[in-house]
């Protein structure tokens, strides 16, 4: 009314019959300073729409309506939301389809159950004292990729250098070391520290030397994986 603009509801029409409660409404958007139309909405509800099985006719009515209401505001002054950074069209008409906001549900708290065994020892949830507080002395791992920096002693982890696993990686790549050893080096090669890499690569080269002597004395080097 700020505006001028008033909504006049024209046509409100029962379109209902046995199996369905259905209005369509027509508004007009009336300038009162000026006494003429600005703006015309059209627009219809039904109980078969969803979520509006169990509404009252007055209600399917009123939506119409309100609907219609919106569709002529839209019109001239849809403009002016856009402007503003909002949506121009009226929730009614809005698919909020994969809008939804996600709903987080806290996990259930743990229920604390306690109880003495045939020892004689209380146990809470099934563990005594003694092996809960060993439980949670353990190393964790949160991610499955990160590696422990600390042994079970709390001694910290020297892994092997990027130049040590660089190494292996070469002598893997020799005719001579079958696909399975390839492959099963390759798998654990994250999990050796500095001294088992030193190891590996002296056996590694010892093996190759071996079975190179071994190719030239037979004449040939066979397939690896053979």
């Amino acid at each position: 009314m700020s505006m001028g603009l008033c909504p006049v509801v024209t046509d409100l029409i029962n379109e209902s019959n046995s199996d369905e409660v259905k209005y369509r409404a027509v508004v007009e958007l009336l300038n009162i300073h000026t006494n003429t139309v600005v703006g015309r909405g059209f627009a219809v509800c039904s109980n078969k729409e969803k979520g509006k099985k169990f509404f009252d006719e007055y209600a399917i009515a009123s939506m119409a309506q309100t609907r219609a209401t919106g569709k002529a505001y839209r019109l001239p002054l849809g403009f002016l939301m856009k402007a503003a950074g909002y949506e121009a069209t009226p929730a009614e008409e809005m698919d909020f389809n994969g809008n939804t906001p996600e709903i987080k549900v806290e996990p259930a708290p743990v229920q604390r159950k306690e109880e003495y065994g045939p020892d004689g020892k209380l146990r809470v949830n099934g563990q005594t004292y003694e092996e809960a507080k060993a439980t949670a002395q353990q190393p964790t791992i949160t991610n499955p990729m990160e590696q422990p920096t600390h042994d079970a002693e709390g001694n910290p982890i020297n892994y092997a250098s990027a130049k040590q696993k660089e190494e292996i990686i070469r002598l893997l790549n020799n005719p001579v070391i079958t696909r399975q050893e390839k492959t099963k080096m390759l798998l654990n090669i994250n999990k050796l520290d500095e001294e088992r890499a030193n190891q590996a690569i002296a056996k590694l080269k010892k093996v190759i030397e071996a079975r190179e002597a071994e190719c030239g004395a037979g004449g040939g080097a066979s397939e690896p994986g053979e």
